[in-house]
């Protein structure tokens, strides 16, 4: 009887941790730094979730690992917060900042949920039904007839910049996979996100996403049979030759056009330059970019002025050297520990193709946001 209330009450926390993690997802997507409604609940539901998990598990000694990416994730969280102490619209950095540090709560609600045995292929489940639910709303938009069908987002190249981060890993564990029911949902949940992905036809996430394959079938092809990377290529092929027969968006990644490419960035980056000639060597503030911008608008920016469409020119803008420095060094450290990952030959390879997937995700997301803003998707 007793192991019957435990078993009830052990699925009423996984259901509320499932919820919780759900609504978060959801709510930052939704929330495009505007709508303070959506900010709302993402930011408690992190608080919640944290809070949650600290009292299950506040007996146990949990301790992030001291690494330098665990580290310079604080650094940056903690400088961007300090931003706020010179920034001339405080309310604006503090809500900016807020969201930065949002990833290091995540970071520890990682490891308190990994301490207290639930396995992190389920909540990758969530994360993928989170994907799952913006596949539903982009085949939506398409059948109502929306040409460049981008979702919740607020446009296409931040809906498939955050599909990146979901597919990627999610092909990783489809090659490594071993339960045939398990790798049919991921089959599926694959031909649908990489679907979505392509439908509004975002040629640098598109880049970035190849990237991302690459390295992992770099590290997976010695490892998993033909068969399985046969399986990958027909899904994957399927998924984005079905979205460039419906929208013809994916079409204009091979018409390559630097003209077409440039979409007004120059202009854009001067005008971002010229302000940051202006700006202190400690940064205008996180958030502040778009109350600044418009004094050095270039006369022909096609822009709505909200970015630079370069983040790591905007956050030199906003968080001067300092916050540039930590950003970079901590995409390095990434970068280091996963190499040193996938050459230790004593690592289960099982294991280098799944580090590698996620690796892929955050190479996608940081090659892209060279041209536009998705380093908030971290």
């Amino acid at each position: 009887m007793n192991s019957k209330v435990g078993s009830n009450q052990s699925l009423l926390s996984s259901s509320i941790l499932f919820c919780a993690i759900f609504i978060t997802i959801i709510s930052g997507i939704i929330w495009q730094g505007g709508e303070l409604f959506w900010f709302g609940p993402a930011g408690a539901c992190t608080a919640a979730l944290l809070l949650y998990l600290i009292h299950k598990n506040y007996r146990k000694p949990v301790t992030l690992p001291a690494s330098a990416i665990n580290r310079l994730l604080i650094l940056f969280a903690a400088w961007c917060l300090l931003t706020v102490l010179w920034s001339d619209v405080p309310a604006i950095s503090i809500i900016r900042a807020l969201t930065v540090v949002s990833a290091v709560a995540g970071l520890y609600c990682y490891f308190f949920i990994t301490s207290s045995s639930l396995p992190w292929k389920q909540l990758w489940n969530v994360v993928i039904a989170a994907g799952l639910v913006l596949f539903i709303y982009s085949c939506i938009e398409l059948y109502i007839g929306i040409s460049t069908p981008n979702s919740l987002f607020f446009n296409k190249n931040t809906h498939a910049a955050y599909l990146n981060l979901i597919i990627l890993p999610t092909i990783a564990y489809f090659l490594i996979s071993t339960k045939p029911t398990y790798k049919f949902f991921l089959g599926a949940a694959l031909f649908a996100l990489a679907f979505s992905h392509a439908l509004p036809g975002s040629r640098g996430a598109t880049l970035g996403q190849f990237i991302g394959v690459g390295m992992i079938l770099l590290v997976a092809s010695k490892h998993v049979g033909r068969k399985v990377l046969a399986q990958f290529a027909v899904i994957y092929t399927a998924a984005l030759s079905l979205a460039t027969l419906l929208t013809s968006n994916l079409f204009r990644f091979f018409e390559f056009k630097v003209q077409d490419a440039d979409l007004g960035r120059r202009e854009i980056w001067e005008g971002a330059i010229d302000l940051l000639k202006d700006t202190p060597w400690y940064g205008n503030g996180v958030g502040t970019y778009w109350l600044l911008h418009p004094a050095y608008r270039h006369i022909n920016d096609p822009s709505s002025g909200q970015n630079a469409h370069n983040d790591y020119l905007q956050y030199w803008i906003e968080a001067g050297i300092p916050g540039l420095a930590l950003l970079l060094l901590l995409m390095l450290a990434i970068a280091y520990y996963w190499w040193a990952f996938i050459t230790n030959t004593d690592n289960n390879t099982t294991k280098k193709i799944e580090v590698t997937g996620l690796a892929g995700a955050l190479v996608a997301i940081g090659s892209h946001a060279f041209l536009t803003f998705n380093l908030g998707l971290f």
